[in-house]
């Protein structure tokens, strides 16, 4: 699991008292591999979208992880596959190409994500750990 520069500046100023940080919801979507390793959000085709999470969906922290409490679906792939997906990305909004990139994590082994397939995880699938 890595964070990004975002998320990583607004934790520091948090500890050392430069402001802070307030969650507005926790979005989750899916990505690509880039070359730098920084996962591009898919194309929002094929009725891809983020999917949004509150706080019931997901653990207190214990053990520097949080884990989800209830399943996550995506919505249908409908026209055309959305491809391998390398990554799922936490954000903090619903609306594609908006709002900051939170977390991301790597899927071992990718997704094949084909046309008419539902991606869903189950209760315990994501577990977000801070390096």
């Amino acid at each position: 699991m890595s964070a990004s520069n975002w998320l990583e500046n607004k934790i520091l100023d948090h500890i050392f008292g430069n402001g802070g940080y307030s969650n507005v919801g926790i979005y989750i979507g899916l990505g690509l591999i880039t070359v730098d390793a920084t996962p591009n959000e898919l194309s929002e085709i094929y009725n891809y979208t983020r999917v949004v999470t509150s706080t019931a969906y997901w653990t207190h922290a214990g053990n520097g992880q949080i884990v989800n409490t209830l399943g996550i679906v995506f919505p249908q792939a409908i026209g055309g596959d959305w491809g391998p997906v390398t990554h799922f990305i936490l954000f903090q909004s619903g609306t594609y190409g908006a709002g900051n990139m939170l977390l991301y994590g790597l899927f071992t082994p990718e997704l094949e994500v084909e046309e008419n397939d539902v991606l869903q995880f189950e209760k315990g699938d994501l577990a977000i750990n801070l390096d």
